[in-house]
């Protein structure tokens, strides 16, 4: 990150959640929730689902995480990463199987009744 013009702040005042080093780079903006207010002296209101915020990465944040994940493909880390996950889904799917091919034909007509009802 450092050598493509990110500076590295170990201490910094915004640290990256997975190596706690701030990298110099503004965040984004999310808007606020709004959350419906609960009308009279009613115990129970059914509200509206809340949909998904978006998020506007600033500039620098999009370089960043185009230059972090270039860089994680150029020191092998993304290859790493790939690999140990991989191994950890397939002990899964080993310690796991023969459970999963107990439910496959329950969940399978599950998915066949709920088809039926939309």
């Amino acid at each position: 990150m450092g050598a493509n013009g990110f500076p590295i702040v170990p201490n910094g005042s915004n640290p990256s959640p997975t190596w706690g080093i701030d990298f110099g780079v503004p965040l984004g903006s999310e808007p606020a929730l709004e959350y419906p207010q609960i009308a009279g002296d009613s115990k129970v209101q059914v509200a509206p689902r809340i949909t998904g915020k978006s998020y506007t990465p600033t500039p620098q944040e999009s370089d960043s995480a185009a230059t972090m994940y270039k860089c994680s493909v150029e020191t092998g880390a993304q290859e790493s990463w790939k690999k140990a996950m991989t191994e950890a889904e397939d002990s899964a799917l080993a310690v796991n199987n023969l459970a999963l091919k107990e439910w496959a034909p329950k969940v399978a007509r599950v998915a066949e009744l709920a088809s039926g009802a939309v």
